[in-house]
Parts: structure tokens; C-alpha cells; sequence
């Protein structure tokens, strides 16, 4: 008997002239499977094997190629589909997900992370206070996190003065770099990063774009990355 499986549909790609390949992530990782027909309208599979889609499927696992078997969708996320910046937002999600992380046993966290992070599309307007917080928690995942509690020169655990972007460690005031981002952004950063809500709300738009910036800074400094939906982001004023 093949065992019911859970998972968000991060990307899928045509395959031959009727099939599809799916990648998914799902609590025990991401997993890639072949569904044949898909791209038959009489199948009634052509919008359910969308990205951007959570479903419950089988797979057969005996060939070299997995097949998905009984596909059913638990959330077609129309809201979110239906709404540019929020699909734009969330596309900038999975495109990260599905291109850089190589998930390790953390993949239920990230998998609820995604999850929380797409319901909390669905309600929220403030959709760069929410993708700042996603990029942030995602540092975990890449295996960037910034380590917060001393200052990675000497060890001291006081008179830290604020995050470095190059070293991503805590400095003190005794070894303070040029590209330091002081005490106040830091703390924002560490309250995001460490936040289990998703609720947070920053009314200032001018210390979100900061706080952006500096992001932006740290991924390129520790973790190169051109992803697509980042440009349509900027031009729809989102990122």
C-alpha cells in the first residue's frame, strides 16, 4: 500500500508532450516525481499540478523516476494567485526554497515556515514587512544565520555595539567593522529572526527599505543568489 504524502508545489517543469515533473516540499524534504498526463485537459490535472499549490498524493517509487498516483489539492491558494504582489511574493518564496536551500533534517520547520508564511499572505497587506521576515528566517536555512550573542573577534558578551555584515557575528566596541549595522537595525533583525508569530508590523517605510538593504547585502556578501521573481518584486514595489 503506497503511503499518503503532504507537500507545496515549488516548481514543476513539462516533460515530454503530456507529462509533468513536480517538485515539492514536504516535512521529510524536497522530492521530485513524474505525473503522467498532467498536461491532459480530460485528466483534470493541469491546474492542480501548478506551483504554488499544496496537495496529498502516492508514490510509486519502483521505477528509477518516481510517479505521483491519487493527486488531491489541499489548498489552491487562489487568494494569493489572483493578487499579483501576493503571487509575486510568495513565487519569490518557493523560487528560493526550490533554487538554494539543500534541506536537511530542519525540513518540517521550514515546511511549517513556508505554510505559515503563505496563510499569512492570504490576510496581510503589509507584504514587505512579511517577505523581510521570510528572507531573514531563511537565513537559518541557507546556513547563514547571523550568530547574535558575541562578538566573533574576542568572545566578549558585552559592550556589543551591533551585527557586521562581512563576518555575520556580534562585534563589541573594541572591534567595531566599517560595514557594522549598529545596535538598533540589529536588534530589529534578531527580533525578526527570531519572531513565531509572522505578525509583526513596522509602520515606517523608511527603516523596512533599510532593513532591506542591509539584507540584501548580507545575502550577497554570504550567499550569492539572481532570482527572477526579485526583479518583477522591485518593479511592483514589494521588495
Amino acid at each position: 500500500m503506497l503511503k499518503k504524502r503532504q507537500g507545496i508545489v515549488l516548481n514543476s517543469i513539462d516533460y515530454k508532450e503530456n507529462h509533468k515533473i513536480l517538485y515539492v516540499l514536504t516535512e521529510d524534504g524536497k522530492e521530485s516525481f513524474l505525473v503522467m498526463r498532467a498536461k491532459r485537459i480530460k485528466e483534470g490535472l493541469l491546474y492542480d499540478t501548478q506551483s504554488l499549490t499544496m496537495i496529498e498524493y502516492e508514490v510509486d517509487e519502483k521505477n528509477s523516476l518516481a510517479k505521483a498516483k491519487n493527486i488531491e489539492v489541499l489548498n489552491y491558494y487562489n487568494d494569493i494567485k489572483n493578487d499579483l504582489k501576493k503571487y509575486t511574493v510568495a513565487s519569490y518564496a518557493l523560487e528560493l526554497i526550490y533554487r538554494m536551500v539543500e534541506v536537511d533534517e530542519h525540513s518540517n520547520v521550514l515546511y511549517k515556515l513556508l505554510s505559515e508564511v503563505l496563510n499569512k499572505l492570504v490576510i496581510r497587506d503589509d507584504l514587505k514587512v512579511l517577505l523581510l521576515e521570510f528572507r531573514i528566517k531563511m537565513l537559518y536555512f541557507l546556513g547563514i544565520q547571523p550568530q547574535f550573542k558575541m562578538c566573533c573577534h574576542c568572545g566578549n558578551t558585552l559592550d556589543l555595539v551591533g551585527l557586521s555584515i562581512s563576518y555575520g557575528s556580534m562585534e563589541c566596541v573594541s572591534h567595531t567593522s566599517t560595514d557594522n549595522i549598529g545596535l538598533t537595525a540589529t536588534k530589529i533583525i534578531n527580533l525578526l529572526y527570531n519572531d513565531k508569530t509572522l505578525d509583526i508590523k513596522i509602520e515606517d517605510d523608511s527603516v523596512v527599505n533599510e532593513l532591506s538593504m542591509i539584507i540584501d547585502k548580507y545575502y550577497e556578501k554570504h550567499q550569492y543568489y539572481g532570482l527572477k521573481s526579485k526583479t518583477m518584486l522591485e518593479k511592483l514595489g514589494c521588495y
